[in-house]
């Protein structure tokens, strides 16, 4: 997002007006071919570098605030776009959203996040900060849509189609974030994606933000690690050396390609092979039985 540089300038970061950096099935990306404005951004670095040295010196083209290289960031002076990718990118220096004066950081959030445990452990800073910004514009979206349903059903109006109001609300409201705090949130910008999140936080509030918030995806991972750690072991018992890193593949192949059986020595019972998946990474160190 544009952000304000110095005073009353806007810098604009290499991947926002790039497409060698944009996903070509992104919101983004998708945006900008229906609004038929691919060709006004450039295709890669290189030939944006090449219109920065050409226009250095002119008192038009496109200009850099900042040169990139030795960890600093090329920066390019927004008011030196063309104007529909001006337009496009949104100035944050025009900002006019109705989410502004219902916003405010939630003291409640940082509460929550900076005391919440995940498996034990507190949630990174890099977390607590994404999951504390996307609360308080939710809080300040819930406001908002008190005020639009107070406002529409005096007026007689329908109610139908808010979410989606509220939802455009909300991803313009990242021009003033980025303006005003140099952040953003990373809430949904399908309507449909928005509309649930919303929902499931006016329910169950802070918690529902956090991804994994009871760890299972570490839990899972580490039962299926110690599981292939007992089929690897049941695999090399016997053998009279340490298996290469492709010997250990292939061995294993044989097992869920059902050439191999293997007996969990414990219980008894007869591992599944289609109960495991390929290896993704090699265990190094084998117990042998």
């Amino acid at each position: 997002m544009p952000f304000i540089y110095d005073k009353n300038i806007v810098a604009v970061e290499k991947e926002e007006i790039c497409l060698e950096y944009w996903n070509r099935n992104s919101e983004q990306y998708l945006r900008a071919k229906r609004m038929g404005l691919i060709g006004d951004f450039w295709s890669k670095l290189k030939v944006l570098q090449v219109d920065l040295y050409r226009h250095e010196h002119k008192p038009y083209g496109v200009k850099r605030l900042t040169r990139g290289g030795n960890g600093r960031r090329l920066l390019i002076n927004y008011d030196t776009l063309p104007a529909a990718v001006q337009d496009f990118l949104g100035d944050p220096r025009k900002c006019d959203n109705p989410l502004e004066k219902h916003f405010t950081f939630s003291g409640e959030a940082n509460a929550y996040y900076s005391t919440f445990k995940r498996n034990g452990r507190y949630l990174s800073a890099v977390e607590q900060e994404r999951y504390i910004i996307n609360a308080s514009v939710l809080d300040a979206a819930i406001q908002l849509e008190a005020e639009k349903r107070a406002v529409k059903i005096s007026m007689g109006g329908s109610l139908r189609g808010m979410i989606n109001e509220i939802c455009g609300d909300v991803v313009n409201f990242n021009k003033w974030l980025s303006a005003k705090h140099n952040v953003t949130h990373n809430l949904p910008s399908n309507s449909r994606r928005f509309g649930e999140t919303f929902r499931a936080y006016k329910e169950q509030s802070h918690y529902v933000l956090i991804k994994d918030p009871e760890g299972k995806s570490v839990q899972n991972a580490r039962i299926v690690d110690e599981r292939a750690w007992l089929v690897l072991n049941g695999l090399f018992q016997g053998l009279d050396h340490k298996p290469s890193k492709a010997e250990t593949y292939r061995i294993y192949d044989s097992f869920l390609n059902g050439y191999t059986t293997v007996y969990n020595e414990e219980t008894g019972e007869l591992f599944d092979p289609k109960e495991f998946s390929k290896l993704t990474r090699i265990i190094h160190t084998i117990s042998f039985v």
